[in-house]
């Protein structure tokens, strides 16, 4: 009995010990969990910013997508397609016969459009290497996703 006694003595002490300790790891999981989410809120709130309040805004997308295609003289061809049939944002296949140089330019022009465009794909052929030269088909293609800074 004495012997039993003296264990359960030991067990208290241990569980004792065990619970002072998680209390003070509860106390500092649910701070660094505080510190983490306290901002998702507001990162939640921008990233919904960023989509078109109207189909106005990818409208002007459009508009000045044609611009810059105007303005660089390439010919360039402007599809809507889904990438994902969840998502509420439109996606783009932009399609056009050129450069790496007029990939590059074409880059910077909506670089500086007041829309955040995510690039998903870049398909360029080289010209240099393209067993037919007659035919001029679009040798580059971008898919990307548009949303309104």
């Amino acid at each position: 009995m004495g012997f039993s006694l003296i264990g359960v003595r030991h067990d208290i002490a241990s569980l004792t010990k065990f619970l002072d300790k998680a209390d003070g790891i509860q106390a500092n999981f649910e701070r660094s969990l505080q510190v983490y989410t306290e901002s998702t809120q507001e990162i939640v709130d921008y990233l919904l910013s960023l989509r078109p309040v109207s189909e106005e805004g990818y409208i002007n997308f459009i508009a000045s997508t044609e611009e810059v295609a105007q303005r660089l003289g390439l010919d360039l061809e402007l599809n809507s397609i889904v990438l994902d049939s969840k998502s509420k944002s439109l996606a783009y296949k932009l399609s056009f016969y050129g450069s790496f140089g007029d990939l590059d330019r074409v880059l910077r022009e909506f670089e500086s459009l007041p829309y955040f465009i995510r690039i998903y794909s870049i398909d360029f052929e080289d010209l240099k290497f393209s067993k037919n030269d007659e035919n001029q088909s679009k040798n580059v293609n971008l898919i990307i996703q548009v949303y309104v800074k």
